[in-house]
C-alpha cells in the first residue's frame, strides 16, 4: 500500500506584473487505452493537430514507487500494481480492521442497574417483578445490551447504531 504526492501539473508565475502560465507535459498512466470510448474524451483535434486536454489540466498523484501518475484514487497502479490510497481512506476503513466488540445481553431480572438507555436516553420497559410470568421468563427480553468494557446499557436501536454506523461505543468513548 502506497500514499502518493500530489503533482500539479501547471505553475503560474508573476513577472514584471503579468501573469505566466507554464505547463508541465505529463505521462498518466491512467489514462485509457487508443480507440476505447473514454480515449476520445481525453484527445481533442484542433486544426489536423492533436491536443490533449485533460492529460495537462488534471492534477494527478504519483506512485511512490515507480513514479508514474493516476488521477484518481483509491486505485492500483497501472504500472507496478501497488495500492495506491490517501490517509483519508484508511480512516475511513479502520473500523473494519479493528471491530467494536458485541454488546451482551442483559438477562431479564427483576431491578436493573440504569432505567435509561445511555445512547438515547429513552426509558427502558420495567422489569419484571417478582412472582409473576412464572414459566416464560426464558422467553422474556430484557430490551438491554451492555458493552462489556464501560458498563453501559444501551437499546436495541441504539446498538444497532453504534455497531453500524458510529463503530466505537459513546460509554467508553466518555469515560
Amino acid at each position: 500500500m502506497g500514499f502518493p504526492s500530489k503533482v500539479q501539473p501547471t505553475l503560474t508565475s508573476g513577472v514584471a506584473g503579468t501573469d505566466m502560465i507554464i505547463e508541465f507535459p505529463h505521462l498518466n498512466a491512467s489514462f485509457p487505452t487508443q480507440g476505447s470510448e473514454e480515449s476520445r474524451d481525453a484527445v481533442e483535434i484542433q486544426n489536423n493537430r492533436a491536443i490533449a486536454t485533460a492529460s495537462s489540466s488534471v492534477i494527478g498523484y504519483q506512485c511512490p514507487q515507480c513514479k508514474s501518475k493516476v488521477c484518481n484514487l483509491p486505485t492500483l497502479c497501472p504500472v507496478c500494481g501497488l495500492m495506491l490510497i490517501l490517509s483519508t481512506h484508511l480512516a475511513r476503513s479502520y473500523h473494519h480492521l479493528v471491530p467494536l466488540a458485541q454488546f451482551k445481553e442483559v438477562p431479564v431480572a427483576p431491578v436493573y442497574d440504569s432505567e435509561f438507555c445511555f445512547g438515547c436516553q429513552l426509558r427502558f420497559p420495567e422489569g419484571v417483578k417478582e412472582g409473576t410470568h412464572k414459566g416464560s421468563l426464558e422467553s422474556m427480553t430484557s430490551s438491554r445490551y451492555r458493552c462489556l468494557r464501560c458498563k453501559q446499557s444501551f437499546c436495541i436501536n441504539c446498538d444497532v447504531f453504534v455497531h453500524e454506523v458510529l463503530h466505537t461505543c459513546p460509554g467508553c468513548e466518555n469515560r
